[in-house]
């Protein structure tokens, strides 16, 4: 009997470790293992020099910055979907025909000033108000752009995501926006997971079960060999 259950355990907890691997998550990679996306060109108020950092880089900015950062990161991971985040984000899905359950963050950056004769070099940490640098028009490129949905920046002292309206795909296939707000950036990407993921989670399950089950039974003929 004790033997039975030992192997019905096995079975349950090999099953139980194939699950995390068909978890949607909000991030379609880890941030933490991507690159920034690339500055194509920018306009800005003031001469400083735009930065953007990648999560994976965030070690390179100062304390507050590097913090607000990884709250922003942990905004995003602790809803179960990016538009609890922001209902704008629902509407958007709809209009574009595109299943809430499809979206997910494919780059998360922090945009930063450095260098700036005129200012301060960091922004003015008062959300409420617009950067002291003035309005950036930015133009990025990354490779998630062809899935792009929206994009989105982290208040902090809201502790809150809002849409940045007027960003959009240009002619040229880059992402481009206007803002005159610095921080935390994500950029939501239609994974297209829904259309076809309820069969190949079926699908994966069972193989996943399959895989699980043959282990069992090359336990047991192992322990009955000895």
């Amino acid at each position: 009997m004790k033997k039975t259950l030992a192997i019905v355990m096995t079975f349950v907890m090999l099953a139980v470790m194939c699950l995390p691997v068909f978890a949607a998550g909000n991030f379609i990679d880890s941030p933490s293992n991507k690159g920034a996306p690339q500055i194509i060109e920018y306009e800005c108020d003031c001469l400083g020099e735009l930065i953007i950092t990648s999560y994976r880089d965030r070690g390179t900015l100062p304390a507050d910055e590097k913090a607000e950062f990884e709250a922003s990161y942990a905004s995003i991971a602790s809803v179960a979907n990016l538009t609890e985040l922001n209902e704008r984000l629902l509407k958007i899905a709809n209009e574009l025909g595109i299943s809430e359950y499809d979206l997910a963050v494919s780059d998360l950056f922090y945009m930063s000033v450095r260098n700036c004769p005129g200012h301060a070099t960091t922004y003015a940490r008062t959300r409420s108000v617009p950067s002291e640098h003035g309005t950036f028009r930015v133009v990025l490129d990354a490779p998630s752009l062809p899935k792009f949905v929206s994009l989105m920046y982290y208040n902090a002292e809201t502790d809150s995501w809002e849409v940045i309206e007027n960003a959009f795909i240009n002619e040229d296939g880059y992402l481009e926006f206007t803002t005159n707000t610095l921080g935390p950036y994500a950029i939501v990407a239609n994974t297209g997971a829904s259309q076809t993921g309820d069969v190949v989670m079926i699908v994966a399950m069972v193989a996943c079960l399959a895989v699980a089950g043959a282990m069992v039974v090359v336990l047991v003929k192992t322990r009955k060999r000895v």
